[in-house]
């Protein structure tokens, strides 16, 4: 029976990202970009085609409409972007040429639904102060849902993992990916660990008061449109308070 669930079960490694390979990237309009992907620096995955990986590793598969901003909130252009959460990388298409935005340049992205609509999509923000994931600065885009007293951010990141099957179950390579919410107070930052009300309550000053309120909406934390919800709700009940 051992033997049994050892050959179903798969044991996945996430690899650390050091080596790298590349492939090339392009665009409708025909231009291309040669990609880095990095992989880990284990001998036994180095060099792994990339087309070898299953899924990818941009946040959006297909190319986005985006207006990119710079740090002084100016607005640089707006132009189709692809976001690589594996790297940290944002491309971004500009004629038939495809680019790699500058960090040091680029501090907002907002996506659009579509390049004809202003209705927005999502917006990313970069090198938050205080933000840490398992002891490490995060200088990433960092999705942003609201403004308000009470702000909601969520940190994605793919990494290259590798599944190995026992019983000759054949090794596969994939990106795993790791989505992480925190509540930004004025200058504190708090990871929300858990998705329940009890946790929620225990990091927000006086949610408790709000109950009712949940009960009655049936909000479901472990659900993001619901805590956008809530947190919408809680960041109105705090500005009605100061007046």
């Amino acid at each position: 029976m051992k033997s049994l669930f050892v050959f179903f079960c798969l044991i996945v490694v996430t690899i650390i990202a050091k080596a790298q390979t590349s492939f090339e990237l392009q665009n409708n309009s025909g231009g291309t970009y040669t990609m880095n992907m990095y992989y880990g620096a284990d001998p036994v995955i180095r060099g792994v085609p990339y087309d070898k990986i299953k899924g990818k590793p941009f946040l959006y598969d297909e190319w986005m409409s985006a207006a990119l901003y710079d740090y002084a909130n100016k607005l640089i252009g707006r132009m189709p972007i692809l976001m690589n959460i594996a790297t940290g990388e944002i491309y971004f298409s500009d004629s038939s040429e495809i680019k790699v935005a500058d960090e040091d340049i680029v501090r907002k992205i907002v996506v659009y639904t579509s390049p004809q609509s202003n209705e927005i999509k999502a917006v990313f923000l970069n090198f938050i102060p205080y933000l840490y994931y398992k002891g490490d600065k995060i200088n990433d885009f960092v999705q942003i849902f609201h403004t308000g007293p009470t702000i909601l951010l969520k940190y994605r990141k793919k990494e290259l993992s590798i599944s190995e099957g026992g019983g000759g179950m054949p090794k596969y390579y994939f990106f795993k990916e790791t989505s992480v919410y925190y509540f930004q107070v004025s200058q504190k930052i708090e990871r929300i660990r858990r998705l329940t009300k009890e946790h929620i309550f225990q990091l927000l000053p006086g949610a408790n008061a709000m109950e009712s309120w949940v009960d009655e909406n049936k909000i479901n934390f472990r659900n993001e449109a619901d805590l956008i919800k809530f947190i919408e709700y809680y960041n109105s009940v705090k500005e009605k308070a100061k007046n």
